[in-house]
């Protein structure tokens, strides 16, 4: 299941967000925690390195590029209306990274992404979930949203519960 919302927002991004300073791949895998403001240093390869998707949400094409290198699959995500088409890069880690007017602004990991993100990970039942995110902003069929730290936008998660476990994390512009 793929989440697509109205892009009626996304007009003044290019001007917004500025390409300097892009993060490390480092930071993106170990950067500070949005939720805790916890920050740890380089993980060794003997634990889960965290990932820290807030880090990509604006970065162009080449940006993403240059931190994770070319993706094995680009398609298209057509939404209702020709406003709401996306470019997706997908990843073999199981992450997509859906585009608009050329900055990321979705992210999603799947079911079969295997390292934590925002201190979950797939797999892991409601309960355990609500216990380390809290209440969430919102609950809507078998998902819940969150609103996370605002990143010169405001940006949520959605996680989406199979039998109350744990299946696909979207982090996404809400005001897109």
């Amino acid at each position: 299941m793929l989440l697509t919302l109205p892009s009626s927002l996304w007009g003044e991004a290019d001007s917004i967000l500025p390409q300097e300073n892009q993060p490390s791949y480092e930071e993106i895998i170990t950067g500070e925690d949005p939720l805790t403001g916890d920050s740890e240093g380089p993980v060794s390869s003997g634990f889960r390195e965290e990932f820290n998707p807030l880090s990509l949400l604006g970065l162009m094409p080449e940006g993403i590029v240059e931190i994770l290198g070319a993706p094995s699959e680009v398609f298209s995500y057509r939404g209702p209306t020709v406003r709401e088409d996306n470019v997706v890069f997908y990843y073999p880690s199981h992450i997509y990274l859906f585009f608009f007017r050329n900055r990321v602004w979705q992210i999603r990991t799947d079911h079969r992404y295997g390292k934590p993100v925002l201190g979950i990970n797939m797999g892991d039942p409601l309960e355990e979930v609500e216990a380390r995110l809290g209440i969430p902003f919102a609950e809507v069929e078998d998902s819940r949203i969150y609103l996370l730290p605002y990143q010169h936008y405001p940006v949520r998660a959605r996680l989406f519960f199979k039998e109350r476990i744990l299946e696909d994390l979207y982090i996404y512009r809400s005001d897109y």
